[in-house]
């Protein structure tokens, strides 16, 4: 009887262990240059520039080994406030990305703020998108031709 009982209750927990261990959650997941295409569908940068590992280092501040891939555009037109960059980040570093795109979005808005002639820009900066999902992390700034948010954000939340 009491083998009987040990081997139930070994099996019992054995059901227990399983159980636990199936109800971890995925991680999200993205292919940077399908989200690319479908943000540039609906803002397309003008005069596009890619973004390079200089930038990555030295205009967004990010700390070495913070960024595990990234893909982005920018306008090389003067004035135009256009901008996608997609960041998956190391593993773990998602908020510290986030934190410091906040911060170059801070640092912009300020720049922008010196030139009158830049006020529309500055202003769609200010509204810029930065979305978070685990380490993934990305920027939108709409181009002055798109001039708003809308269309960016239904792409955005076709994303999820």
């Amino acid at each position: 009887m009491k083998k009987y009982i040990a081997i139930l209750s070994a099996l019992l927990l054995l059901v227990c262990l399983v159980g636990c261990g199936s109800s971890k959650e995925e991680a999200a997941s993205y292919d940077l240059a399908s989200v690319m295409s479908s943000l540039e569908e609906v803002n397309p940068i003008a005069n596009p520039r890619d973004i390079d590992d200089f930038a990555i280092e030295n205009d967004f501040g990010f700390a070495e080994g913070a960024v595990e891939e990234y893909l982005g555009k920018i306008s090389n037109d003067q004035g135009d406030s256009g901008m996608i960059l997609l960041i998956k980040a190391a593993e773990g570093k998602g908020e510290d990305v986030k934190t410091a795109l906040e911060t170059y979005k801070a640092d912009q808005v300020a720049f922008y703020g010196n030139y009158a002639e830049f006020a529309q820009g500055m202003a769609l900066i200010q509204d810029g998108r930065i979305v978070q999902d685990g380490d993934y992390v990305f920027l939108v700034f709409s181009s002055l031709s798109v001039n708003g948010y809308d269309a960016i954000d239904s792409a955005l939340s076709s994303l999820s």
